[in-house]
């Protein structure tokens, strides 16, 4: 009878930690679309210009404040909210 109960515990452990490890995922992939968005952005009106600037967050519409590297065109930058942070 005992197992019954742990082999049933261990089904609600296991389909909590999926559930959060569902929303975390979800969460990442929201973060990851929306910095592909922003250095497309970036890189479309920059190029390889060094310039440091902002931008409108896709998640929260507030500023990201970003830099491109003349040298290799990489680009660095991050939301004031910390909705989305990167450095090539």
């Amino acid at each position: 009878m005992g197992s019954e109960y742990d082999a049933d515990l261990q089904y609600l452990l296991d389909k909590e930690y999926r559930e959060k490890a569902r929303k975390q995922f979800d969460k990442d992939m929201r973060q990851a679309e929306a910095t592909a968005k922003v250095i497309c952005r970036i890189k479309a009106k920059h190029g390889m210009t060094n310039v440091s600037g902002k931008t409108e967050c896709p998640l929260c519409g507030d500023d990201v404040l970003y830099s491109v590297s003349a040298i290799n065109g990489h680009t660095m930058g991050k939301c004031v909210n910390e909705c989305i942070g990167w450095m090539e």
